[in-house]
């Protein structure tokens, strides 16, 4: 399931990246953006813990 979470994100990032190029409208992701790494990282948390406790549930 996570191979396929990120396999998809990887390729959505790659679509969003190659449109903002070829706008040429890059420039302004030069930098990391701290709060979207931290929804990021809420985010993997969440589904991390739904699968422990719903999905995997014994």
């Amino acid at each position: 399931m996570y191979a396929t979470v990120a396999f998809h994100n990887f390729l959505g990032v790659f679509g969003v990246v190659r449109a903002l190029a070829a706008a040429g409208k890059l420039e302004g992701f030069g930098t990391l953006q701290v709060p979207l790494l931290v929804t990021a990282v809420v985010a993997l948390l969440a589904l991390i813990g739904s699968d422990a406790l719903v999905v995997r549930r014994t």
